[in-house]
């Protein structure tokens, strides 16, 4: 467990391109543990700006799966489609 200080929910409006990858890749990083975390919205994704990290929060829906299952990828593209990438 890790002690987000400072942080606060993602603002959709606000959010470059850049920024937008780094969620997706933090995603990526969960999925890589076969981590799917099933509840995917504005308040279960924080920015803490002391490091400039975005971390998901919220795991209370997740599920372990298959590091191959088609579930990952669908749940990254509902991320990028949820960011408008």
């Amino acid at each position: 467990l890790q002690l987000i200080e400072d942080s606060r929910h993602i603002d959709l409006t606000r959010l470059t391109k850049k920024e937008k990858k780094l969620i997706v890749n933090q995603l990526r990083a969960i999925h890589n543990f076969g981590v799917l975390h099933n509840d995917i919205s504005v308040s279960n994704i924080l920015y803490e700006p002391k490091s400039c990290n975005y971390f998901f929060i919220d795991f209370g829906l997740s599920e372990i799966v298959d590091n191959e299952s088609p579930k990952l990828r669908k749940e990254e593209k509902r991320l990028k489609n949820f960011l408008q990438l």
